[in-house]
């Protein structure tokens, strides 16, 4: 037979956090956690498992009453985690959860159901992600072949595929003992940010140049990436130094040297990133977003 509460969880970390937030004395908070759970007649692990599930409920719905939170806090444990993978849902569950309308065995089977639905996204979209690495390196291998070593400024070099060298993977070498020239197929990683993905890529490449007359980086038709990793290289002083930049037309029949400097302004003014920020108000937990610009000072003569 479970063991009846002592207090109401969500009662004791409205309590408990102040202390904790405005703690000064010796010993660090965990002593005062220690003696807080058995002052209580708490286990501590317990007691922090309540104080974790109460910061969450209010970061992330705003701060309760004591009448509005009938559940315990392992319900709000699962619907945290449950948030992680599936917001909507959570917000869905979040009045039945809060008002004790659901068991814990029904919610953690909402739980595991979005855990194995978001498991299958992941895979079907690492597949895909796969796949179209694949035909974009199949297209260009085709392409530069066609365009010939002359368009890439080697008129007597012959092609290679290279398997691996140094950081490089899968990368095609125009060999010539005086200029040799690499052409790399990139996509880029679609997990993280178009401007992360361009300085991941401007670093790959800026880690063989010593070794290369030329890098040629290919990506493919309107890749969001393109703008970013052109003005990064400009900054950098490589674009079209040792640094070049090339796209597939729409077709993917030809490839066309990638001149666009339609971010470059926008970087000096915003700086990498965009400057962009998202986060939620400490007052009442509504979601904000905003942006911060590079701050110009200027010195009076």
């Amino acid at each position: 037979m479970a063991r009846k509460a002592l207090h109401h969880w969500y009662g004791v970390y409205q309590a408990l956090q102040p202390k904790i937030d405005s703690f000064e004395g010796e010993g660090g908070v965990y002593r005062l956690l220690r003696q807080e759970a058995k002052d209580l007649g708490y286990e501590e692990k317990v007691l922090k498992r309540m104080l974790k599930a109460g910061a969450f409920l209010d970061g992330w719905a705003g701060a309760r009453t004591i009448e509005d939170v009938r559940c315990g806090y392992a319900h709000v444990e699962l619907l945290e985690r449950l948030n992680e993978l599936a917001p909507k849902e959570a917000q869905r569950l979040l009045s039945v959860v809060l008002s004790n309308g659901i068991t814990l065995k029904n919610l953690r089977l909402a739980f595991e159901h979005n855990a194995a639905k978001g498991g299958q996204a992941r895979i079907t979209a690492r597949s895909k992600a796969r796949a179209q690495v694949a035909e974009h390196q199949r297209v260009t291998i085709e392409l530069v072949q066609r365009m010939g070593t002359s368009f890439f400024g080697c008129p007597d070099g012959e092609f290679f595929m290279v398997r691996n060298f140094l950081s490089l993977r899968q990368f095609i070498l125009i060999h010539s003992n005086t200029n040799p020239i690499a052409i790399i197929p990139r996509v880029g990683d679609s997990s993280i940010k178009e401007w992360e993905a361009a300085e991941e890529i401007l670093k790959l490449a800026s880690s063989v140049k010593e070794r290369l007359y030329r890098v040629w980086i290919v990506l493919p038709h309107d890749s969001p990436i393109s703008p970013y990793l052109f003005a990064y290289a400009h900054r950098d002083e490589a674009v079209n130094t040792w640094l070049f930049i090339a796209t597939l037309d729409e077709g993917g029949t030809s490839l066309t040297q990638y001149s666009n400097a339609s971010k470059l302004f926008e970087l000096d003014l915003l700086g990498e990133g965009g400057g962009t920020w998202s986060g939620h108000s400490l007052h009442d937990g509504r979601s904000v977003h905003g942006t911060l610009p590079i701050r110009r000072f200027f010195t009076a003569d």
